[in-house]
């Protein structure tokens, strides 16, 4: 149960084995509006689309990536500044 369906409705069980969390957990991003909702089939019965999950997936990794980015740029100008700073000082040294 590793894998994702590519189309239909999964349980929860399903999903927190997928993303190695607990049920409580995917209660809590949904909570928190930061997963999306189960449908209702009906009486008792619930299941998450498929979709609205892998969409879901999609749009953390973009929002990972985005960080990730922001990151290293703002690693890359510490450095840059640093070195920049090293520079000055051993001008004024000499």
């Amino acid at each position: 149960m590793s894998d994702l369906p590519e189309y239909g409705y999964v349980q929860m069980k399903h999903l927190a084995d997928y993303f190695k969390v607990s049920d409580q957990t995917i209660y809590r991003w949904i909570r928190r509006d930061e997963f999306p909702r189960p449908q209702y089939l009906s009486d008792g019965v619930s299941r998450f689309d498929v979709q609205d999950v892998r969409e879901w997936i999609k749009k953390r990794r973009e929002e990972w990536n985005e960080r990730k980015d922001r990151r290293n740029c703002a690693y890359k100008q510490m450095v840059e500044t640093r070195k920049r700073k090293a520079m000055e000082k051993g001008n004024q040294a000499v």
